[in-house]
């Protein structure tokens, strides 16, 4: 099979300019790229010694991500729905957890079926307005990063079924 001629070529020319951008950026003092995990971490709203005085009502709901780092900070102290080992859950649980960080129309029923009793999620998200404006939430923390909501239901287990 043949290759069109000039391929070799962009690439060297591509990985060149790439070096070249590199160098250019160290030489400046703004060497590669680390990503920051406090800038995306609720650090604060996971403090260790905060969560053991004054565990939130568990078990916790917040995303697959956060869920990770509340794990790795506040276990087992803290208990969460739902985190970042998405395989450990299956693809139906995950597909539940999603139609409720969007905010889809029956979130609460889902949010409810989850057991939850305390929602972690960030004040930019659609579930952070939504557990805002819902009667059966109260805000409890917030430090611009992170919103921690409580259940004030007696219980956040599904409802009764009806009798036959």
């Amino acid at each position: 099979m043949k290759t069109p001629r000039g391929r070799p070529l962009v690439a060297i020319l591509a990985v060149a300019a790439s070096g070249a951008l590199e160098a250019r950026a160290r030489a400046e003092g703004d060497g590669p790229r680390i990503l920051d995990a406090t800038a995306l971490a609720p650090i604060s709203a996971t403090d260790v010694e905060d969560a053991s005085e004054h565990p939130p009502a568990g078990p916790l709901f917040t995303t697959d991500v956060w869920g990770g780092y509340v794990i790795y900070r506040a276990w087992p102290t803290v208990r969460v729905v739902v985190d970042d080992r998405h395989d450990m859950y299956g693809s139906e649980y995950m597909k539940r957890y999603l139609k409720i960080v969007e905010g889809n129309w029956d979130w609460q029923q889902k949010l409810q079926a989850t057991g939850a009793r305390s929602a972690l999620v960030s004040p930019k998200s659609a579930l952070g307005s939504l557990l805002r404006l819902s009667p059966e939430w109260r805000l409890s923390y917030d430090d611009g990063q992170a919103l921690l909501f409580e259940s004030i239901a007696p219980t956040n287990s599904p409802p009764p079924l009806p009798a036959k």
